[in-house]
């Protein structure tokens, strides 16, 4: 296998960000950014391309009941203008009990920590991109309904249980027949650790990736046939994160058990591990992110 050299300079060039605050408790946010690139992988060469524009809408109705949107502008090969809007995010969560909530919509599924954080723009990312395990492994959306607990007892101990829309549904009615399901647990030993385990389970359609999946992925990463016809699909994910004023550190794994023969094994990786850790300063986060 040839290996390229590639130095990267990303960085964020244009960013903005604004907000409202209204009568009714309703805020709107937003941001994007532009990004350099510079390739020396076959000679030096360099370009700027614009990046995904992300939108936000905050609501809170009442004591109980909340609404959240995220509405995002990003590249599509199939478009005139070569972007198009998705919504990302878009869902009312009902407090129907101290920390126990009720949450309807279209979620960040919550499979581990990196992916219940962090949202689509990578202006709040610790590190340049999402891990690549992102592009396909990793069911990020569902759309449905969650049942979540969060700081419950003396170890702060959260969870969610999810069931809503699979990694090869889509959020149309006609189009949606696959069901998955997500548990998640986690504790907060202090306040700057968190520890979490959590099983995904799904069935995949054939070789449809549908529309949970791939988002804010490095244009390099592989879209072709990962598996052949459909697949009962499970994922196993442990989290580590610890995050202080001096450092940060994030450890994940996640696990495909090796039963599940459909999948082309020449072309992922059957146990993704995200490691990420780093220095602040006041204004700036240093950190490297291992495969």
């Amino acid at each position: 296998m040839k290996f390229k050299h590639l130095l990267l300079l990303s960085f964020i060039i244009l960013s903005f960000q604004f907000s409202q605050a209204q009568k009714s408790n309703t805020q709107f946010s937003g941001y994007g950014y532009l990004e350099y690139e510079l390739d020396f992988s076959g000679g030096p060469t360099s370009y700027f391309y614009l990046g995904e524009h992300s939108f936000f809408v905050n609501s809170k109705l009442n004591d109980k009941i909340s609404f959240l949107g995220e509405y995002v502008i990003r590249f599509n090969g199939n478009s005139a203008t070569s972007f198009l809007p998705s919504i990302e995010r878009s869902l009312v969560k009902y407090n129907y009990y101290k920390n126990h909530n009720i949450i309807v919509g279209k979620i960040h599924t919550p499979v581990n920590y990196w992916n219940d954080s962090y949202h689509h723009g990578r202006l709040f990312f610790p590190v340049m991109d999402r891990p690549i395990s992102f592009s396909y492994l990793v069911p990020l959306h569902t759309l449905g309904i969650q049942f979540q607990g969060q700081n419950l007892g003396d170890l702060n101990f959260g969870y969610d249980f999810v069931i809503g829309n699979g990694i090869s549904a889509t959020d149309v009615m006609s189009d949606a027949k696959n069901t998955s399901f997500t548990a998640a647990v986690h504790m907060k030993p202090t306040d700057d650790m968190r520890i979490g385990a959590s099983f995904y389970y799904d069935f995949l359609d054939k070789n449809r990736s549908g529309i949970h999946s791939g988002h804010s992925a490095p244009r390099t990463h592989y879209t072709g046939k990962l598996y052949t016809g459909a697949l009962n699909y499970t994922l196993t994910s442990f989290s580590f994160a610890n995050f202080t004023k001096t450092y940060e550190i994030l450890n994940e794994l996640s696990s495909i058990p090796p039963v599940q023969t459909a999948w082309d094994w020449r072309k992922i990786l059957r146990i993704s591990s995200t490691q990420a850790c780093g220095l602040r300063t006041s204004t700036l986060h240093m950190l490297s992110l291992i495969l």
